[in-house]
């Protein structure tokens, strides 16, 4: 990070409890002038492995390449995808706020429920539900799964 001998930032990162420095006479590398302990083990394990990201993307492949999605426009498999990746512990009724399906998409409100009725006509889902009230959007997966 370059902050050498500057204070400053040092004192914030401690002061956030994401570092702890090291003394001086604790540090003993010929290259190093200041040493620090990173207090979050997360910060870490924040990129994933070469498999977990091959795996990720051959999810990602077969979510969106199953016969029921493949002659979709792009963004409504994108919003399989999502979908499929936010299904929750009850398989059965899966549900999330419509906003991050939105974002996540990058739809537009108007989009939203034409994008829903599209995977409602294609199977992917079996049918969705919108809460104004709590703008959550639900949704119930097919009967059966696709077989490729």
């Amino acid at each position: 990070m370059r902050l050498a001998h500057i204070q400053t930032p040092w004192s914030e990162l401690e002061h956030a409890r994401w570092l702890r420095r090291r003394p001086p006479h604790v540090v003993r590398s010929l290259t190093a002038s200041v040493g620090a302990q990173l207090l979050d083990a997360a910060v870490l394990m924040q990129e994933a492995t070469r498999g977990a990201r091959l795996a990720a993307a051959n999810w990602a492949l077969h979510a969106c390449s199953q016969p029921r999605t493949r002659h979709l426009s792009a963004p409504v498999r994108l919003a399989a995808l999502a979908l499929t990746a936010y299904q929750t512990a009850d398989p059965a009724r899966p549900d999330m706020e419509a906003d991050r399906l939105i974002r996540t998409c990058a739809l537009t409100r108007d989009m939203l429920t034409a994008t829903l009725d599209r995977l409602a006509a294609s199977k992917v889902i079996a049918t969705w539900t919108f809460d104004p009230v709590t703008d959550d959007l639900g949704w119930v997966p097919p009967a059966e799964p696709d077989r490729s």
